[in-house]
This record gives structure tokens, C-alpha cells and sequence, in this order.
């Protein structure tokens, strides 16, 4: 009960406790909070003077939606591989591959036509 203790036991990750949690909606919650996060640090004069950085945080947050959208699926095949046993398992599978995704779109769309 993270959300009684205030506190995450350790090895879990806040986003996979979302996911298990509330597993439909689960990515579209933390993608919009991301988004109004970053609406809310980035006014309009920090705007004119930081454009090429919120690009890249632009990047970031798509190749965050794509590796968030293959974790999901990701966990949730694990599970019913495991028959829902072995949470660290499937925790620490599906969030590798998902962190290999999001540095190959990052990296991919970020640095398109540099190299």
C-alpha cells in the first residue's frame, strides 16, 4: 500500500505499481502528467530562450509513450506467463526491454541526420 505508507518497497517502480494497479489507463495517466508538468515548469519567456531543450523533451516524452505502451504489454504477457507469480520477474523484463526502446527512439529521432 505505497499510497498508505508513502513509501515504495524496494525494487518497485511508481509506474509498474500504477500498472498493476490500474492497468488500462495506466500510461495515459502518466503521460499526461508528464505533459502538464512540463507545460507548467516551461513559461512563455523560458520558452523563447530554452526552444531547442523543449524539443528534446519533446522526443523524449514520444519515445517515452513508446516504451510505456511496450512495458504495459510487456508486464501484463508476463503475467500471464508466470500465472502471476514472480512479480521482480516480470517487473525487471518488461522494463528492460522497455528502457533499450525508449534510448533507440530517443536516440533515433533526436539525432536524425547528424550522423
Amino acid at each position: 500500500m505505497p499510497h498508505i505508507t508513502g513509501s515504495y518497497p524496494l525494487g518497485y517502480d511508481p509506474v509498474q505499481v500504477l500498472n498493476e494497479a490500474l492497468p488500462s489507463i495506466s500510461l495515459v495517466a502518466v503521460a499526461s502528467i508528464m505533459l502538464l508538468l512540463l507545460m507548467g515548469i516551461f513559461s512563455t519567456h523560458f520558452t523563447k530562450v530554452a526552444s531547442p531543450f523543449i524539443a528534446f523533451i519533446a522526443v523524449a516524452f514520444v519515445a517515452y509513450i513508446f516504451a510505456q505502451n511496450h512495458d504495459v504489454w510487456a508486464y501484463h504477457f508476463w503475467k500471464r506467463i508466470t500465472k502471476g507469480k514472480y512479480l521482480w520477474l516480470r517487473n525487471n523484463l518488461s522494463s528492460w526491454v522497455s528502457q533499450i526502446i525508449d534510448t533507440v527512439v530517443f536516440i533515433t529521432i533526436a539525432f536524425y541526420g547528424l550522423f
